[in-house]
C-alpha cells in the first residue's frame, strides 16, 4: 500500500483534477515507427495549462490511466495489471484557448504569467466530513522554463521539463510517510500531433528504515481528444 500511495503523490505532482471519466473513444490513434514527433510537436499552439499537462494542440480532454505495479514477466517484458487494480484514472478539460477548466470542487490560483501557483481539491475525503474540508493542495514554483518546485503539506518535488514541457525525470522527499524517491520517463508513443500516449516511469524509492531503496515501474497511457 505504502508504495501506490507515494507513487500517486508523485506523479500527481504536476496532474491536477484527478476525476474519472468514461473512454474517449475518438482519439488519434498512436504514431507508428520513424513518426518525427518532435518536429511535428514543436509547431504545435502550446500555452501554460497546456504545457503543465505536458500537453500541446488544440486539446479538448485528455484521458490518463496510469497502471502501477507493472511487472517484468519471465520473458523480460512488461506486463501490467489487465484486472483493473492498481490503476489510476483522470481527466482534464480544456477550452478552445487551451485554458484548464477546473471542476466543481477544485479552486485555482494563478501568478501574474497566467501560469497555476495554487490548486486544491475541496472534495470531502468521506461522507462524514464537511463538504469544505481540504483533502489535497498543491503549490507551484516556476523556478525557470525547465524547473519546477511542487509542494504540498507533506512533500516537496523537484520537476525538471525538456523543451517541449515533458517531464525528463523527479526528485521527491516526503515527511508523511517519510520517503525519497526519484523518477525518469521513457516515452513510448505519441500520437499524430505529437503528444505522446503512453511512458514508462521507473520508480526508485527509499523509504524509513530500508537498507537499499527498492526500483518499481508505471506505465501511463493517455487518450486525447481535440478539437
Amino acid at each position: 500500500m505504502l508504495r501506490n500511495i507515494l507513487m500517486f503523490v508523485a506523479s500527481c505532482a504536476l496532474t491536477v483534477g484527478c476525476s474519472s471519466a468514461g473512454s474517449d473513444s475518438d482519439a488519434e490513434d498512436s504514431y507508428v515507427e520513424e513518426f518525427d514527433c518532435t518536429g511535428v510537436i514543436s509547431t504545435q499552439v502550446s500555452t501554460p495549462d497546456l504545457r503543465h499537462y505536458e500537453l500541446a494542440g488544440p486539446v479538448k480532454s485528455c484521458r490518463r490511466t496510469t497502471f502501477y505495479d507493472v511487472v517484468r514477466d519471465n520473458d523480460n517484458k512488461l506486463a501490467i495489471d489487465t484486472a483493473g487494480r492498481n490503476i489510476v484514472e483522470s481527466t482534464a478539460y480544456f477550452s478552445p484557448e487551451g485554458g484548464y477548466i477546473a471542476k466543481e470542487h477544485e479552486r485555482i490560483r494563478r501568478d501574474q504569467n497566467g501560469r497555476i501557483e495554487h490548486w486544491e481539491d475541496r472534495a470531502p475525503n468521506y461522507p462524514a466530513i464537511h463538504p469544505g474540508y481540504l483533502k489535497d493542495s498543491y503549490d507551484f514554483e516556476h523556478i525557470d522554463e525547465n524547473h519546477h518546485k511542487v509542494s504540498s503539506a507533506t512533500m516537496v518535488s523537484y520537476v525538471i521539463t525538456d523543451e517541449y514541457g515533458r517531464i525528463i525525470g523527479e526528485q521527491i522527499h516526503s515527511n508523511d510517510p517519510k520517503f525519497d524517491t526519484s523518477a525518469h520517463n521513457v516515452y513510448r508513443k505519441y500520437d499524430k500531433r505529437g503528444n505522446w500516449t503512453e511512458r514508462l516511469t521507473i520508480w526508485t524509492t527509499h523509504t524509513a528504515g530500508d537498507s537499499l531503496p527498492t526500483t518499481r515501474y508505471s506505465i501511463d497511457r493517455r487518450r486525447i481528444i481535440y478539437y
